[in-house]
């Protein structure tokens, strides 16, 4: 198999590396996107390798690096090893619903895809942009909201055994690792004043800028509005900061701003899944029923964890409010559209609800076939 996964890997290369790039139209690149989302839908953990254009974001990668490059097959062998576990964990997302596509479009006469990433409560967004080349559509690279960067900016990270060119760009790389490491522990005013310390040209990179955010979101509002400001100003109508700055405005409890940003990424995506995160402003206010018609909202137009989630959630509303009858109505719905059966509806959304399954009415319910 793995003999036969680095002859595929080849073939695709090849075929992206001589091809010359052609027109095509919008259905072209809508089935294109259709038969990904089916593909990966399936568990199809070859399929987005496969497709990406690898020599044309490499080549580009190459071009924009501060790295030294070796032999090209130990280039390629390092590519593959980096970005393996990446197409599994799109396939595996993907089959479980939480890697959606949401649309295709042309911006500018160039090809967009995007797809929404939900995992453990956490969002992104990955927008591909499509080329035809050799009579065939392939990825021809790709924008993460959460980084801000494209595919093509971001990959050598993936890539192992490349060495930097000069102890700059080294120092660089650990100065990033131990500002992470910061926050992981927690070490929120340790992490800001580290990165204080970063020459100018560290301090402006994207990677470095981000992780400072959300240290300052753990210091002060003052702290969090000038590193939002310092990343702005860096990098004016850039795409990424509505999803960047909407965890830090929420940890620091400024709502109004929290909404903000999720009102201006929905102006970007066009999300009914953003609902979600509204839902929970809603909750953090104590505004419970607007909070639920959000909750119920999400779960009637998303699919996979996002809307097990706002059922969920929905559910958790009302029984935090004593309003067990509404509750149990909920429930019956969700059953008598066979959105679950009782034992699903029991264990996936009411496993931690104890004093609501222990109530008679709730018992009499679960246990009545008729019902």
């Amino acid at each position: 198999m793995r003999v036969l996964f680095f002859a595929l890997l080849f073939l695709s290369l090849f075929a992206c590396s001589n091809a010359t790039q052609e027109t095509a139209d919008t259905g072209e690149y809508e089935l294109f996107a259709q038969r990904m989302d089916k593909a990966l839908r399936e568990g199809d953990t070859l399929f987005w390798l496969q497709n990406l254009d690898l020599e044309g974001i490499w080549k580009k990668a190459r071009e924009n690096s501060d790295l030294e490059f070796s032999r090209e097959q130990d280039e390629l062998k390092g590519l593959q090893d980096g970005l393996q576990p990446v197409s599994q964990y799109i396939a595996f997302l993907s089959k479980k619903g939480d890697y959606t596509l949401l649309r295709v479009e042309l911006r500018s006469g160039e090809a967009h895809v995007l797809f929404r990433l939900y995992h453990e409560g956490l969002i992104n967004y990955h927008e591909y942009r499509l080329a035809k080349k050799n009579g065939g559509i392939f990825l021809q690279d790709l924008y993460l909201f959460s980084s801000g960067e494209l595919m093509s900016e971001s990959l050598p990270y993936y890539v192992k055994g490349l060495q930097y060119a000069g102890a700059t760009q080294a120092q660089d790389k650990i100065s990033l690792q131990q500002l992470n490491a910061q926050l992981r522990l927690g070490q929120y005013a340790d992490a800001a004043k580290n990165y204080e310390t970063f020459p100018e040209h560290l301090k402006k990179k994207k990677q470095a800028l981000l992780l400072f955010i959300q240290a300052s979101a753990h210091i002060g509002p003052n702290e969090l509005a000038q590193a939002i400001a310092k990343y702005r100003q860096l990098y004016p109508g850039d795409r990424a900061l509505p999803l960047v700055s909407f965890e830090p405005y929420f940890t620091q409890k400024n709502y109004a701003a929290a909404g903000s940003s999720i009102n201006a990424l929905d102006s970007i995506v066009h999300d009914p899944g953003l609902d979600y995160f509204r839902a929970n402003l809603f909750f953090a206010q104590d505004s419970l029923r607007q909070s639920f018609a959000l909750f119920r909202k999400t779960a009637d137009n998303t699919s996979g964890t996002l809307a097990i989630d706002a059922r969920r959630s929905a559910l958790s509303v009302l029984i935090h409010e004593n309003l067990f009858a509404e509750a149990l109505a909920y429930c019956k719905e969700l059953v008598a559209a066979k959105v679950y059966t009782k034992a699903q509806l029991e264990e996936e959304l009411l496993a931690d609800q104890f004093l609501f399954l222990s109530l008679p009415e709730v018992q009499a319910w679960l246990k009545d076939p008729a019902q």
